[in-house]
């Protein structure tokens, strides 16, 4: 019986340090979602400065 009490034990500890791990995801995720959505937006506006400028002067498509 010891045995099957120290297996439970072991189960619910490591369900525990999962649980854990998983609200400290979330809470970085949720602090780190306005910069990253700040740095993603920057990076969108700088990409279309740069491929504007790389567009040929012919809206054909062919080269």
């Amino acid at each position: 019986m010891n045995r099957l009490q120290r297996s439970a034990q072991s189960t619910v500890e490591a369900m525990l340090a999962m649980s854990v791990l998983t609200v400290a995801i979330a809470a970085a995720a949720y602090v780190l979602i306005g910069p990253l959505d700040v740095g993603v937006t920057a990076m969108d506006q700088d990409m279309r400065i740069v491929l504007d400028d790389a567009r040929p002067a012919s809206t054909s498509g062919r080269r």
